[in-house]
């Protein structure tokens, strides 16, 4: 096979990744990703489907920031990963999720 599918990322998620404030969509799952979600995602609040990190090796807690995506109208996925800690009290704003 060629293409993207093809491609697996390693490493940490680059904080600039909030700089993406007016994507439509934030996936970057399946890969072999470590380290933290950044702070820097909740710049993404335009973002208009939503964040999908499942499928990697991300640790530590979910960051409150992400709580600010409120025009998000699918989903959220943050599963396979080694997250901890409680859900924020910041994505009971995400009203818009299915």
């Amino acid at each position: 096979m060629t293409g993207e599918e093809d491609v697996i990322y390693t490493g940490t998620i680059p904080t600039e990744f909030g700089t993406l404030t007016n994507a439509f969509l934030f996936q970057i799952s399946d890969h072999k990703l470590t380290g933290t979600l950044p702070t820097q995602l909740g710049n993404l609040e335009k973002n208009q489907y939503g964040v999908f990190v499942n499928g990697n090796d991300l640790t530590g807690t979910l960051p409150t920031e992400l709580g600010k995506a409120t025009l998000a109208s699918y989903a959220m996925q943050f599963q396979e990963n080694r997250f901890h800690g409680p859900i924020p009290t910041e994505f009971g704003a995400l009203t818009g999720l299915a």
